[in-house]
């Protein structure tokens, strides 16, 4: 989904508003950074007047904080969730980690949320920077949780190496995306994060 037009045209009033904010946001956050992103933008995105925004925000970094929140949960909901439930063997469990992140992190349009708000805020703003790093300290949980049911052991020193290793293969995956999907002949690069992710997961854990 596209910033665009939303549903909601008198939600100034209607808390069912605040999502579609929240979600609109995200998206031309991701699209055009933080700083580029206006609060007018938004507000068409969601067809309402700007100042109904302040109905259900103080400011625009608020929102800001609002979007890292629904990001992450998102992550939680088709992510995190499903594999820790996921049966199967251990390199049967890490390739469907894989697949489900190269999904959500090709076809999310606001996949370059946290690539964005990180360089502009994480250094000017304590609450976006505590709530970048609560997104990548629920990844490095994720991965604890998923090799103790796997029975996969890995010095902490090590899983936090390995938790690095893959955000920053995500990251420069979406940041080239985005690069891309802008060019003159709007191309947008293919790049196989899955297969990328689970080559360096079964190289490093001897798989």
């Amino acid at each position: 989904m596209r910033a665009g037009i939303l549903t909601d045209q008198t939600a100034g009033r209607q808390e069912s508003t605040k999502p579609l904010l929240v979600q609109s946001a995200s998206i031309l956050f991701s699209e055009k950074g933080y700083r580029a992103a206006t609060l007018d933008e938004i507000a068409r995105a969601c067809a309402i007047q700007r100042g109904s925004i302040f109905y259900h925000f103080q400011s625009k970094q608020a929102i800001a904080i609002a979007a890292i929140d629904y990001f992450h949960k998102q992550c939680e909901k088709a992510i995190f969730h499903p594999i820790l439930k996921q049966p199967g063997s251990s390199l049967d469990i890490l390739k469907q980690l894989s697949i489900a992140i190269e999904k959500f992190f090709t076809d999310r349009p606001d996949r370059n949320l946290i690539n964005f708000l990180g360089l502009e805020l994480a250094y000017v703003s304590d609450d976006i920077a505590e709530k970048i790093d609560d997104f990548f300290t629920a990844w490095h949980t994720l991965f604890k949780r998923l090799f103790k049911k796997l029975e996969i052991e890995l010095n902490s020193k090590d899983m936090q190496a390995l938790v690095e290793h893959s955000m920053s293969l995500i990251q420069g995956f979406c940041t080239l995306n985005h690069v891309y999907a802008k060019s003159v002949k709007k191309k947008r690069i293919k790049i196989m994060l899955g297969n990328y992710l689970l080559e360096l997961w079964v190289e490093k854990l001897g798989l």
